[in-house]
């Protein structure tokens, strides 16, 4: 702004009234064009701040009251109508219609709501109404997390950004010394006072940062919207060169490559005796009083048994449930608590129940980590998008883990590991890209709790925004809201696209304004007079053309 009100009083001064009177207008034509681009992408990001109603309809005693979301508690029931946004995750007990997640998630396709169905605060009720229990609190909601992310992202800027800041602070002085220099030493040695002026107009018009300072941190917004839209959070800029650079990819298993809860994968009977429903509704009876989440996939897979009463039920932590149960005592649980009534039992490699009844081994129960149908797909999909390294770090025992990687083609994993062992790990994995290439990162996904202190320190920190731990999820730098693993390489994919093109904006200015200075300075030094109208085209030219470019980080 400085540059260009002295170059235009100084065109004035010399009575270039025409050239004065474009240069106003057409910096103005180029803050306005800026100004509407930045006005699209900021409308963008506000939207997703804004995707949580302010009042929930909550029910309580036969009465629908409109509190804050805030006040909601998990295991309340709210009511949510027909065109009304859903404040906070819950699922679907009574009612049913047609939800639209694309807010959140990035997915276009609606989602049906009926009985049993789980919906993600942030979307919006299409069709229909339907009352939903609340699974998480507001702080916990997914909307919630997404709000708080988005915030975060728009005050952490990229390396390409502090530069541009720097750079123009420093650049406006730079610009006037060397236009008083151009003007001082030009008419000293030529005595042509006019033609060095307008050669000095020229360069304070060129040297205007504006298509730099404009453009680049344009370039970055447009691309967080644009990730934002498609249900990914970066937390600035900064994050988003990271990711542009990233080589080594590690996953945790649980919860992040597989699914979190276990399923039943087969019933082995161990007992001649009974007959396999019978076998079924024992175990039934008996697993329905465990709060173990084997015993739970279990009841979950049985629904259909006849639970029969069970007496004297004693849960042993860390071993399995004993109970009375028609006269008889039923023992279900790991080897070791076989051994502990006498019964003689080996344990299997798998995550397994083993059942007792009347002093009998009676049936095996044999569990699995179900994978994400997209994880089959990863491995391959992120070598072809240029990430060679890509590994398993994990909490689990050597034969789960191995049977998963083994799935999905992953030849390097660790198993075991404590929650500073996986930190160790990492670092040792993230040391070793460095000294390949500074510029190489590694990249951690994962959702648990004991994965936020990896995520943490790692260059970029990935965190699963639905289900996954609050502070899994506050630590992370890049948040999946949908928790789907393809998304990391189309937030690669964003990230190197939104680089890409703050770069090209920044070589295209530095190009355009060289060429034009180093023009004016051989036209002035051939005593002809290069017009001020052409290096304000250029100027203004360049800001257009970057400000149009960047939006295309946006699409």
């Amino acid at each position: 702004f400085t540059l260009m009100c002295v170059a235009t009083l100084g065109a004035f001064a010399i009575g270039e009234f025409a050239d004065a009177a474009a240069l106003t207008y057409l910096y103005s034509l180029g803050e306005s064009i800026s100004d509407g681009a930045y006005s699209r992408s900021k409308n963008r990001i506000s939207s997703l701040l804004e995707i949580v109603p302010a009042k929930v309809n909550l029910c309580v005693d036969s009465e629908v009251r409109e509190v804050a979301p805030e006040n909601v508690q998990v295991g309340d029931i709210i009511l949510v109508r027909s065109g009304e946004s859903i404040a906070l995750d819950g699922v679907c007990v009574s009612g049913g219609g047609v939800a639209d997640a694309a807010s959140v998630t990035g997915e276009s396709s609606p989602i049906e709501l009926y009985e049993g169905v789980e919906c993600l605060s942030g979307s919006v009720l299409c069709e229909g109404s339907v009352y939903l229990k609340v699974t998480s609190a507001y702080q916990d909601s997914t909307a919630y997390k997404m709000q708080k992310a988005v915030e975060q992202a728009r005050t952490r800027r990229a390396s390409a950004e502090k530069k541009i800041s720097r750079f123009a602070a420093a650049f406006t002085p730079l610009a006037f010394g060397v236009a008083a220099a151009v003007f001082a030493i030009g008419s000293i040695v030529t005595g042509d006072i006019a033609s060095w002026a307008k050669s000095a107009i020229v360069v304070l018009v060129v040297a205007c940062p504006c298509s730099l300072v404009l453009s680049v941190p344009l370039t970055y917004f447009a691309g967080l919207g644009n990730a934002a839209s498609k249900g990914i959070i970066f937390r600035g800029g900064e994050v988003m060169d990271k990711m542009a650079n990233v080589r080594t990819v590690v996953f945790d298993k649980t919860g992040t490559i597989t699914e979190a809860g276990l399923t039943l994968s087969g019933i082995t009977p161990l007992c001649d005796d009974m007959t396999e429903q019978e076998i079924r509704d024992v175990a039934f009876s008996v697993l329905i009083h465990s709060p173990h989440v084997a015993a739970k996939a279990f009841c979950t897979a049985a629904q259909s048994c006849k639970a029969r009463e069970a007496h004297g039920v004693n849960n042993i932590s860390g071993k399995g449930i004993v109970c009375t149960l028609g006269g008889k005592t039923a023992v279900f649980g790991n080897a070791r608590l076989m051994q502990d009534h006498g019964i003689a039992a080996d344990a299997p490699e798998s995550t397994y129940i083993l059942g007792a009844y009347d002093g009998k081994l009676i049936c095996r129960l044999d569990f699995e980590v179900a994978l994400k149908h997209e994880a089959k797909h990863i491995v391959s999909r992120l070598y072809n998008e240029g990430i060679p390294r890509v590994a398993v770090i994990s909490g689990d025992s050597q034969g789960s883990v191995e049977k998963t990687c083994a799935e999905i083609g992953i030849t390097e994993y660790y198993c075991s590991c404590t929650p500073d062992k996986k930190l160790s790990i990492f670092e040792g994995i993230s040391a070793e890209e460095k000294l390949k290439n500074k510029r190489s990162t590694a990249a951690f996904c994962g959702d648990g709790l004991n994965d936020s202190a990896v995520i943490t320190a790692a260059d970029i920190g990935i965190a699963m925004g639905s289900g996954g731990s609050a502070l899994t999820v506050d630590s992370a730098d890049v948040v999946l809201m949908d928790n789907d693993l393809l998304k990391i390489i189309e937030a690669k994919r964003v990230a190197k696209r939104t680089m890409r093109i703050a770069n090209f904006n920044i070589v295209i200015s530095l190009a355009i304004k060289a060429a034009v200075v180093l023009a004016g300075l051989a036209f002035a030094a051939l005593s002809i007079e290069m017009p001020v109208f052409v290096a304000i085209i250029a100027d203004v030219g360049a800001v257009i053309a970057t400000v149009l470019n960047s939006l295309r980080a946006a699409k």
